[in-house]
Protein backbone atom coordinates (compact mmCIF):
# COMPACT_ATOMS: atom_id res chain seq x y z
CA UNK A 1 0.00 0.00 0.00
CA UNK A 2 1.32 3.14 -0.78
CA UNK A 3 1.43 6.69 1.40
CA UNK A 4 -1.47 9.17 0.48
CA UNK A 5 -0.21 12.08 -1.44
CA UNK A 6 -0.69 15.41 -0.36
CA UNK A 7 -4.17 16.53 0.10
CA UNK A 8 -5.96 18.54 -3.15
CA UNK A 9 -6.68 22.15 -2.11
CA UNK A 10 -10.33 22.70 -1.59
CA UNK A 11 -12.70 24.50 -3.26
CA UNK A 12 -12.74 27.03 -0.42
CA UNK A 13 -8.82 27.59 -1.10
CA UNK A 14 -8.93 28.07 -4.17
CA UNK A 15 -12.06 30.95 -3.18
CA UNK A 16 -9.82 32.45 -0.72
CA UNK A 17 -6.75 32.38 -3.12
CA UNK A 18 -9.01 34.06 -6.08
CA UNK A 19 -10.79 36.76 -3.76
CA UNK A 20 -7.25 37.73 -2.10
CA UNK A 21 -5.81 41.25 -3.42
CA UNK A 22 -3.10 39.96 -5.51
CA UNK A 23 -0.15 38.66 -3.51
CA UNK A 24 3.01 36.44 -4.03
CA UNK A 25 2.18 34.44 -1.11
CA UNK A 26 -1.27 33.18 -2.04
CA UNK A 27 0.37 32.94 -6.23
CA UNK A 28 3.42 30.87 -4.36
CA UNK A 29 0.88 28.46 -2.43
CA UNK A 30 -1.30 27.85 -5.59
CA UNK A 31 1.95 27.09 -7.70
CA UNK A 32 3.45 25.00 -5.28
CA UNK A 33 -0.57 23.08 -5.86
CA UNK A 34 0.06 22.74 -9.42
CA UNK A 35 -2.51 25.78 -9.86
CA UNK A 36 -2.73 28.88 -11.17
CA UNK A 37 -4.80 32.36 -10.18
CA UNK A 38 -7.31 31.19 -13.35
CA UNK A 39 -7.92 28.23 -10.98
CA UNK A 40 -8.49 29.91 -8.60
CA UNK A 41 -10.78 32.53 -10.21
CA UNK A 42 -12.89 29.61 -11.57
CA UNK A 43 -13.71 28.47 -8.14
CA UNK A 44 -14.63 32.00 -7.48
CA UNK A 45 -16.73 32.27 -9.97
CA UNK A 46 -18.85 28.79 -8.99
CA UNK A 47 -19.02 29.11 -5.47
CA UNK A 48 -20.23 32.82 -6.03
CA UNK A 49 -22.89 31.98 -8.43
CA UNK A 50 -23.91 29.15 -5.73
CA UNK A 51 -24.66 31.62 -3.08
CA UNK A 52 -21.44 31.80 -1.12
CA UNK A 53 -20.94 35.78 -1.63
CA UNK A 54 -25.24 36.59 -1.36
CA UNK A 55 -24.76 38.40 2.54
CA UNK A 56 -28.51 38.87 2.59
CA UNK A 57 -29.31 34.68 2.03
CA UNK A 58 -25.92 33.27 3.66
CA UNK A 59 -27.04 30.40 6.21
CA UNK A 60 -25.12 27.98 8.00
CA UNK A 61 -26.89 25.62 6.09
CA UNK A 62 -25.99 27.04 2.87
CA UNK A 63 -22.07 27.45 3.62
CA UNK A 64 -22.04 23.38 4.80
CA UNK A 65 -23.71 22.45 1.51
CA UNK A 66 -21.57 24.53 -0.54
CA UNK A 67 -18.15 23.78 1.54
CA UNK A 68 -18.97 20.49 3.27
CA UNK A 69 -18.78 19.78 6.89
CA UNK A 70 -17.11 21.80 8.85
CA UNK A 71 -13.65 20.83 11.23
CA UNK A 72 -14.61 22.35 13.99
CA UNK A 73 -17.93 24.18 15.25
CA UNK A 74 -18.92 26.41 17.82
CA UNK A 75 -22.40 27.83 19.06
CA UNK A 76 -21.47 30.69 16.68
CA UNK A 77 -18.93 29.97 14.40
CA UNK A 78 -17.79 27.00 11.42
CA UNK A 79 -14.60 26.52 10.95
CA UNK A 80 -12.65 24.98 8.11
CA UNK A 81 -9.37 22.87 7.40
CA UNK A 82 -7.47 24.92 4.71
CA UNK A 83 -4.80 22.94 2.31
CA UNK A 84 -3.22 26.24 1.46
CA UNK A 85 -2.64 27.82 4.76
CA UNK A 86 -2.40 24.59 6.78
CA UNK A 87 -1.58 26.51 10.18
CA UNK A 88 -5.21 28.33 10.05
CA UNK A 89 -9.12 27.32 9.70
CA UNK A 90 -11.33 29.69 8.06
CA UNK A 91 -14.44 30.61 10.08
CA UNK A 92 -17.86 31.60 9.14
CA UNK A 93 -19.54 33.37 12.08
CA UNK A 94 -23.49 32.26 11.99
CA UNK A 95 -26.26 33.47 13.91
CA UNK A 96 -30.10 33.44 14.46
CA UNK A 97 -30.00 30.18 14.69
CA UNK A 98 -28.18 29.40 11.46
CA UNK A 99 -30.07 31.30 9.23
CA UNK A 100 -27.15 33.83 9.42
CA UNK A 101 -23.64 33.47 8.62
CA UNK A 102 -21.10 35.77 7.58
CA UNK A 103 -17.17 35.66 6.82
CA UNK A 104 -15.09 35.21 9.96
CA UNK A 105 -11.55 34.59 7.96
CA UNK A 106 -8.36 33.39 8.38
CA UNK A 107 -7.98 31.86 12.46
CA UNK A 108 -4.37 30.10 13.84
CA UNK A 109 -5.05 27.14 14.77
CA UNK A 110 -2.58 27.36 17.35
CA UNK A 111 -3.27 29.39 20.36
CA UNK A 112 0.03 30.85 20.47
CA UNK A 113 -0.79 34.09 21.93
CA UNK A 114 1.19 37.73 20.86
CA UNK A 115 4.02 38.70 24.04
CA UNK A 116 3.21 42.47 23.59
CA UNK A 117 5.45 44.81 25.62
CA UNK A 118 2.71 47.55 27.53
CA UNK A 119 4.34 50.29 25.33
CA UNK A 120 4.94 49.16 21.53
CA UNK A 121 7.15 51.04 19.23
CA UNK A 122 6.96 50.44 15.25
CA UNK A 123 10.05 48.13 15.71
CA UNK A 124 8.25 46.13 18.58
CA UNK A 125 5.83 45.77 15.62
CA UNK A 126 7.80 44.39 13.02
CA UNK A 127 9.94 41.98 15.14
CA UNK A 128 6.62 40.36 16.83
CA UNK A 129 4.19 40.33 13.96
CA UNK A 130 4.33 37.66 11.09
CA UNK A 131 3.19 38.94 7.80
CA UNK A 132 0.88 35.53 6.42
CA UNK A 133 0.84 34.09 9.55
CA UNK A 134 -0.79 36.15 12.39
CA UNK A 135 -4.66 37.05 12.09
CA UNK A 136 -6.48 40.22 13.01
CA UNK A 137 -7.96 38.04 15.52
CA UNK A 138 -4.24 37.76 17.32
CA UNK A 139 -2.95 41.65 17.01
CA UNK A 140 -6.55 42.90 18.38
CA UNK A 141 -5.87 40.20 21.42
CA UNK A 142 -2.52 41.58 21.87
CA UNK A 143 -2.50 45.20 21.50
CA UNK A 144 -6.52 46.06 21.90
CA UNK A 145 -9.03 47.69 19.89
CA UNK A 146 -7.53 49.88 16.87
CA UNK A 147 -7.88 53.64 17.09
CA UNK A 148 -8.92 53.39 13.37
CA UNK A 149 -10.33 50.61 11.27
CA UNK A 150 -11.01 51.06 7.49
CA UNK A 151 -12.60 47.97 5.65
CA UNK A 152 -13.73 47.14 1.89
CA UNK A 153 -14.12 43.63 1.85
CA UNK A 154 -11.93 41.27 1.78
CA UNK A 155 -8.65 43.45 3.12
CA UNK A 156 -9.22 45.55 6.64
CA UNK A 157 -6.81 48.11 8.31
CA UNK A 158 -6.20 48.58 11.66
CA UNK A 159 -4.55 52.04 12.80
CA UNK A 160 -2.56 52.16 16.06
CA UNK A 161 -0.82 55.42 17.06
CA UNK A 162 2.24 54.32 18.61
CA UNK A 163 4.30 56.06 21.53
CA UNK A 164 6.47 57.63 19.01
CA UNK A 165 3.88 59.49 17.51
CA UNK A 166 3.80 57.70 14.05
CA UNK A 167 0.41 55.49 13.05
CA UNK A 168 1.11 51.81 12.45
CA UNK A 169 -1.00 50.75 9.70
CA UNK A 170 -1.97 46.61 9.84
CA UNK A 171 -3.10 45.33 6.99
CA UNK A 172 -5.04 41.98 6.66
CA UNK A 173 -6.51 39.97 3.70
CA UNK A 174 -9.34 38.01 4.70
CA UNK A 175 -8.28 38.62 8.73
CA UNK A 176 -4.24 37.37 7.73
CA UNK A 177 -1.67 39.96 7.93
CA UNK A 178 -0.26 40.91 4.85
CA UNK A 179 1.55 44.82 5.24
CA UNK A 180 2.72 46.52 8.24
CA UNK A 181 3.26 49.84 7.76
CA UNK A 182 4.08 53.41 9.00
CA UNK A 183 2.30 56.51 8.55
CA UNK A 184 3.93 59.91 10.04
Amino acid sequence: MTAPGPRAPTQLDLWIAGTMHANQDALRRLAQAGLSKADAQLAVTQLNSSGLFDSRNLSSSTVRRLLGQPARTTDDSLFYDLVLWPGHWYRWYVGDGGRIATDGGFVRRSGTKINAPDSVRMADLRALLQIWEHTDDDVVGAFGPPQQEQAWWPQVSLHYVLPEGATAVLTFDHGLLCGVETLR
